[in-house]
């Protein structure tokens, strides 16, 4: 299944932390906060778990959203002017 996981974190290095994490699950970023992840239910909830555990004492909110392949088909994107990360470079 696939989930939009977005998320608003303060903190540089918490968000730094759960972006890597969201990453290392297959996550792809389409927007500065938000990512696009296939996983299934148990490796969701894994995932879920490690972030809470990163973001337990910091203000922060994260959101998983389950998307069909149909919706992800009708996603509207404008993006003016286009900005592409770079392996070193950080997008926040």
């Amino acid at each position: 299944m696939k989930y939009i996981i977005v998320y608003d974190i303060s903190d540089d290095e918490t968000r730094n932390r759960v972006r890597q994490l969201i990453k290392d699950y297959g996550g792809t970023r389409f927007q500065y906060s938000s990512f696009i992840v296939d996983l299934d239910k148990a490796k969701l909830d894994e995932l879920l778990t490690r972030i809470e555990n990163i973001i337990c004492s910091e203000k922060a909110s994260v959101i998983a959203v389950p998307v069909c392949r149909k919706c992800l088909e009708k996603i509207v994107t404008l993006q003016y002017p286009i900005v592409e990360e770079s392996e070193d470079e950080e997008i926040i």
